[in-house]
């Protein structure tokens, strides 16, 4: 039985994406497709975020980098001034928490959580390379000063 979600075919891409307000102006700073759905990627399309429900939150560091993982089994980071994705990392399966920062010896780290149990809530898995392989667990990374 197929979820309640957005039919794939349904609606054009982006499916997900990603939006920077200016709040003092009250505009839309910049939008992008949140990473790309593997449907649609392997037919050639690129931006079109994934059409799943399975959604996360973003961190912004005070140098401008965005960090945010996506339904496409990656953390996506974006320069937050324009949108620009300066890296995209695989993980071994979807991310279903919030990223979280800290600091370990001097150095800036960022948490992300990639666990293959539990990812059904909102997402079917459909939207990520079924041959994906990358890190799993609680996933530390350092973030370059």
């Amino acid at each position: 039985m197929e979820s309640y979600g957005l039919e794939f075919t349904a609606i054009s891409p982006p499916w997900t994406t990603l939006t920077s307000y200016d709040l003092n102006k009250g505009i839309i700073k910049w939008q992008v497709g949140l990473g790309d759905d593997y449907r649609a990627a392997v037919k050639g399309a690129h931006g079109t975020g994934a059409a799943e429900f399975m959604k996360s939150s973003a961190i912004v560091t005070s140098t401008g980098l965005l960090f945010v993982t996506a339904a496409d089994r990656r953390l996506h980071i974006y320069d937050a001034d324009n949108g620009k994705e300066l890296r995209a990392i695989n993980l071994g399966a979807t991310s279903s928490g919030s990223p979280s920062m800290f600091e370990l010896n001097g150095r800036q780290m960022l948490l992300v959580s990639a666990s293959p149990v539990g990812t059904r809530q909102g997402g079917e898995g459909r939207a990520a390379d079924p041959n994906q392989t990358g890190p799993t667990g609680l996933i530390a990374f350092a973030v370059k000063k």
